[in-house]
């Protein structure tokens, strides 16, 4: 998630005759089936800021929008609000071992957790916030992963990265105060993390942050890196979205050129 997006406060009053208008469409809207390698249109109309398909139980969906988070258990055909706290997630994580576990970043630094797809939340822990290095600025949490290897293992990102071995009761930072835009976990090897962010460009720690190692063999130097992403099927092969680095960008960040590297070895060493 892009720290810029901020998320405009409404009153609750507003809030209110904004879901009454959504429940409104919903219930007198006719939904279309979605088409044959066509988009089709459904859900209310207006203010989506999130987007979420489970990825183990098939027509899982969530959406939310400035008025709250909505569910939908029929493929997006039809939408109810997901009954937890009235802010909107901009970030969710599915637990890959425990089908109906779901976290999700309210507040947006109030970590909940569902255990029944989506349907209610219970308060898990208030997430610290870090000092962005650059400019004394604090992010929202917009990265958010469960283990795929000991699902009581959670990571978030805020500009830094935190850690929690106990299901999201406690946070402790295991990167920090260079600012992280993104990261991956292993989906192989249990305890590989990898990072992009604004000083090292890409990063690995195969001891659960402890220690970290540069990736940045045949990269130009000056890069932050902006965006991650590692072949699941093949964690050898890591893709890098990066972009030239400016020495005080604050949270506003802009960069004027993008470009995408290929590692094609040695990630999983």
């Amino acid at each position: 998630m892009n720290p810029r997006h901020r998320l405009p406060t409404r009153s609750s009053a507003t809030l209110r005759a904004i879901a009454s208008v959504a429940f409104a469409v919903i219930a007198y809207s006719q939904f279309a089936g979605a088409g044959i390698n066509a988009w089709t249109t459904t859900g209310p109309r207006g203010g989506w800021t999130f987007l979420a398909a489970d990825p183990l139980v098939p027509d899982r969906v969530f959406a939310a929008s400035n008025a709250g988070l909505y569910r939908s258990v029929d493929g997006a055909v039809h939408w109810s609000a997901a009954h937890g706290p009235n802010t909107v997630p901009p970030v969710m994580a599915f637990d890959s071992n425990v089908p109906g576990r779901i976290y999700a970043a309210f507040g947006p630094r109030l970590l909940h957790r569902s255990d029944d797809g989506g349907a209610s939340w219970s308060y898990l822990s208030s997430v610290q916030p870090h000092e962005f290095i650059y400019s004394g600025s604090v992010a929202n949490v917009w990265r958010l992963a469960v283990s795929p290897h000991r699902n009581t293992d959670i990571y978030l990102s805020d500009g830094a990265l935190s850690y929690s071995g106990d299901a999201g009761a406690t946070f402790t930072q295991i990167f920090g105060p260079s600012f992280i835009y993104d990261f991956v976990l292993d989906p192989i090897v249990p305890s590989s993390i990898y990072i992009a962010d604004h000083a090292d460009t890409v990063a690995k720690s195969t001891d659960n942050g402890l220690t970290w190692i540069p990736l940045v063999t045949g990269l130009p130097t000056g890069l932050a890196g902006i965006r991650l992403a590692v072949d699941p099927s093949m964690p050898s092969h890591m893709y890098l979205v990066a972009a030239p680095r400016f020495q005080a960008i604050g949270l506003q960040y802009e960069f004027d050129q993008y470009s995408v590297y290929v590692l094609l070895a040695g990630t999983s060493e």
